[in-house]
């Protein structure tokens, strides 16, 4: 098993997300958004995925192809991973995301989670061309009530949790 998927492991467990859950939609959702968070917030950790803008938000298809990888392997691999931890900061940063963005159940809200990272995706890049952080947050408000109105209504609690995470617009 390579260190990307050994990553992965170790981030899922701190979110609180069990390997299994990768077997459905919203398990992998919420693992491409927190990583994506995590790489491009202010922790900067550098897994090296490389996202673009989907549908359903910021997508990274090598962090899919990695996740199917760990899935594939976890039971072989258990014991082996049961062994690794990550840095006390590391444990802290992705503590702050997982209590940001929990559910009123503990578990992470997929929802919410993909309507913070696509804010922070159109403003950070898409919208990045305008000076006003205020115009970058009004037309990624615009592209998300157009582009997801289901979720839409996640948009003023996804901003406060960017500001809360100090996730920069």
């Amino acid at each position: 098993m390579g260190n990307r998927e050994k990553a992965v492991y170790l981030v899922l467990k701190a979110l609180g997300v069990g390997v299994d859950r990768l077997r459905g939609f919203d398990g992998r959702r919420m693992l491409q958004k927190a990583i994506y968070l995590l790489q491009d917030g202010p922790h900067r950790w550098d897994f090296g995925f490389h996202y673009n803008l989907y549908l359903r938000g910021p997508y990274s298809p090598s962090l899919a192809d990695t996740g199917y990888q760990l899935l594939e392997n976890f039971a072989a691999e258990e014991p082996k991973l049961a062994a690794l931890s990550l840095k006390d900061e590391c444990i802290w940063d992705i503590g702050r995301i997982r209590a940001a963005f929990e559910s009123r159940q503990g578990e992470l809200d997929p929802d919410l989670l993909e309507v913070a990272a696509t804010i922070r995706f159109l403003c950070g890049h898409t919208y990045s061309y305008l000076p006003a952080e205020a115009d970058r947050v009004e037309h990624a408000r615009d592209w998300i009530r157009k582009n997801k109105p289901l979720i839409a209504d996640h948009l003023e609690t996804a901003l406060s949790k960017l500001k809360e995470l100090e996730i920069a617009v």
